[in-house]
């Protein structure tokens, strides 16, 4: 028996709507392999809603020209009957969408009831022809069938054996409960030989049916059907509930380090059933011997059985790192899987890899997900913020388990929908950029108010403790003021103190610059703090220099100065973090009118209120503010609420750079910051002077503010 792909959606409506796409995603596949397309349609009011939807959404799709829509069954009844196929497609499709054509091909021979098998057969024979010259030799692209309570298909109904033939078409005979005895239908062979077949079936008194076509029983038809060949059902939650194996998983988790075991372990928490693979045999053992509810957690020590053990469409979350190790898992697990599973890559990935395997999954019709998680091990324990991106098909599939895990703020859960491809890996990557810079900033900070306010560690702990209650209350201010506190096991002494002031990183912020770049969007900010971190690696030459460089050093003020340059510190760290949120902002809005993302910034900012390592009170403020247009589509700094909380801060952020340029501090990433706010406050910046210099030397031209045009100058000497 082939295994079934069902799709749960939670009503109908939704489950037509996803179809829909999905529709028009595998005709365009068809229609570019051979340049036109069929599909075959069935009757029934589930599937007419559906048409109703296509008609709605796509009726301005180019494919309709060339594509031929087929009956995939037919009562023998005057054309506008209303029990009619042909009236139903007639009605919700070629009415409505300009270039949509039914292929009728026997003119007449519907317009009367057929009185016997005889002409039932003629007109199966007949139409079987029309639709063989269609197709040249080649199976039907798409088949779409619905189900009936008796668990019937098409015309084919429960008790006779399958309709089979010579032809496509065959006459059969409905029930006798039917008033319309005199049907024809594909025959079994040719929805066997069609490329896909897809079954739309929804409502709770179709529920039995469809359990117990899964489970394996060939006395009716969709459950015959499904044992020959596979087939793809999407279905509502009425129609699918308690249809699957019990006994599967609802996901995989590949890769057990520290996210990949908290994930699995988060996603049993909430309920779901979880298989684990890790390469080695011990991570799995003991993470299902430590934790509680055993029976929630399925071991496997192969891929083969990590598949089997899932219920399908089967979902799998790789926890890996990233580059080639995901790779070859991906080529592993391929030949394993099936059209419509889902592979989703939680890790830190370059986003231009992400685009690469999505669309050679797409190819092989698995749905690809690249999902940022952001949250660390107590994120992704308890409650992650994630930012999956990829085939929205796939977002159907997988968010009922990603919305329970997901951490919970009063809007809702910290996970949506990013956009196709490699969006959520980019979200994720400039989401890493601004904590790149958030941390440096807090950093420059504590520099200043220890090296020149003389603050000790219990001070500084309190004064972020303190911090938290107001704007600047975030998880980084949280977890600054608990660093301060931390003792040194092995020498009594405060743990920040004995830790080398050389920080490393993972590549994120890295390329958050690189693509800042290429993609034309300032984030000096950011960039900054990338090249603070790779500055402070450079100890040796930090050490000569120290003894070598001329320069102020750092004296502590009065005592008495030291409240007025605290609250300083506050108002310039507050606005620095908002520059380097919009920054970010700024980046994610350009690359997403780049790529087609369509990137909704407003969502971005409440998913990242909870669970994520920049979660922080500002995030409802961003949220709020990027509802403005000018905001939305220029730059957040530009909104009412963050240019008059800037405007009132900028007098103590000056001062606070001052204090520290005097002290000879480095404040790379809160100097940048107000650098950047300085530009975007003036109407003309030296730039001009560099265009010409650009000409004297290299002939680049330059533009005029007087005229339209590019401009050259022979320059004197």
């Amino acid at each position: 028996m082939s295994t079934p792909r069902v799709l749960a959606f939670p009503s109908g409506a939704e489950a037509a709507a996803a179809l829909a796409e999905h529709l028009i995603r595998r005709l365009d596949q068809a229609i570019a392999q051979h340049g036109r397309a069929s599909l075959a349609l069935a009757g029934g009011s589930t599937p007419g809603a559906l048409y109703q939807v296509l008609a709605a959404r796509y009726g301005r799709w180019s494919g309709w020209s060339k594509l031929s829509l087929l009956l995939g069954d037919e009562r023998c009844v005057p054309e506008n009957h209303a029990e009619s196929t042909q009236a139903l497609i007639a009605g919700k499709l070629e009415t409505a969408i300009p270039g949509a054509k039914l292929l009728r091909a026997i003119p007449g021979e519907l317009r009367s009831e057929v009185a016997d098998a005889a002409q039932a057969a003629a007109l199966a024979a007949a139409y079987s022809a029309a639709v063989g010259a269609v197709l040249e030799g080649r199976g039907i692209d798409v088949v779409l069938l619905g189900m009936g309570e008796d668990g019937h298909t098409a015309s084919w109904f429960p008790g006779p054996a399958a309709p089979e033939g010579p032809t496509l078409y065959v006459p059969v005979v409905a029930p006798r409960t039917s008033p319309i005895p005199h049907r024809i239908t594909l025959t079994k062979s040719a929805l066997v030989a069609a490329d896909v077949v897809i079954g739309f079936v929804t409502g709770a008194k179709k529920q039995a049916r469809l359990a117990q076509a899964l489970s394996g029983d060939r006395s009716i038809p969709f459950g015959d059907l499904i044992a020959a060949r596979p087939v793809e059902i999407w279905a509502d939650r009425a129609a699918s509930e308690n249809t699957m194996s019990t006994n599967r998983s609802d996901i995989a988790v590949v890769g057990l380090g520290v996210m990949g075991a908290s994930l699995a372990l988060n996603m049993a928490d909430k309920g779901f059933r979880v298989s684990l693979y890790n390469r080695s045999r011990d991570k799995t053992d003991e993470l299902i011997a430590g934790y509680a509810h055993k029976d929630r957690l399925t071991g496997t020590y192969d891929l083969k059985g990590l598949v089997e053990s899932l219920a399908p469409p089967r979902k799998i979350l790789m926890m890996l790192k990233a580059g080639a190790p995901v790779d070859d898992m991906i080529g592993q697990l391929s030949a394993l899987l099936s059209p419509g599973d889902v592979l989703i890559d939680g890790g830190n990935e370059f986003f231009p890899n992400t685009e690469r395997r999505a669309a050679e999954a797409q190819k092989r019709g698995i749905q690809y997900v690249g999902m940022g998680v952001s949250g660390g091990e107590e994120g992704a324990r308890h409650g992650p913020s994630m930012m999956p991106g990829g085939a929205k098909e796939a977002w159907a599939a997988v968010s009922p388990i990603l919305t329970k895990i997901a951490a919970q703020v009063s809007d809702g859960p910290c996970v949506t929908y990013i956009g196709a491809g490699g969006s959520g890996h980019y979200v994720k990557m400039v989401h890493n950029g601004i904590e790149y810079g958030d941390m440096q900033l807090i950093s420059e900070i504590y520099d200043l108010l220890k090296n020149v306010g003389g603050l000790d560690n219990a001070a500084l702990s309190k004064t972020f403790s303190e911090w938290n209650k107001t704007e600047l209350e975030s998880f980084l201010i949280e977890i600054t003021s608990r660093v301060f506190k931390q003792k040194d096991a092995e020498t009594g002494k405060d743990l920040v103190d004995v830790i080398l002031d050389r920080a490393s990183m993972k590549g994120t912020g890295s390329w958050t610059v690189e693509q800042g770049a290429q993609l034309g969007a300032p984030i000096p900010t950011i960039a900054s703090a990338v090249d603070a971190r790779v500055l402070s690696s450079l100890r040796a030459a930090r050490i000569e220099g120290a003894s070598r460089l001329r320069g102020p050093r750092p004296m502590l003020i009065a005592p008495e100065l030291v409240s007025a340059l605290v609250a300083d510190a506050r108002a310039a760290l507050y606005a620095a973090k908002v520059v380097s949120y919009a920054q970010g902002m700024s980046m994610l809005r350009q690359a997403s009118d780049k790529y087609g993302w369509g990137l909704d910034l407003v969502e971005i900012a409440r998913i990242w209120k909870g669970g994520c390592i920049i979660r922080a009170r500002l995030l409802g403020d961003i949220q709020a503010a990027l509802k403005e247009p000018r905001a939305r589509e220029g730059n957040l700094l530009f909104s009412s609420a963050f240019s008059a909380a800037l405007a009132d801060r900028e007098a103590a952020w000056r001062r606070t750079l001052v204090r520290a340029i005097e002290a000879g501090l480095a404040m790379p990433a809160l100097s940048t910051s107000l650098a950047y706010y300085d530009t975007l406050r003036r109407e003309r910046v030296p730039a001009n002077l560099i265009q010409a210099q650009r000409d004297l030397f290299g002939a680049h031209t330059y533009e005029r503010l007087d005229r339209e045009g590019s401009f050259h100058t022979e320059w004197g000497t």
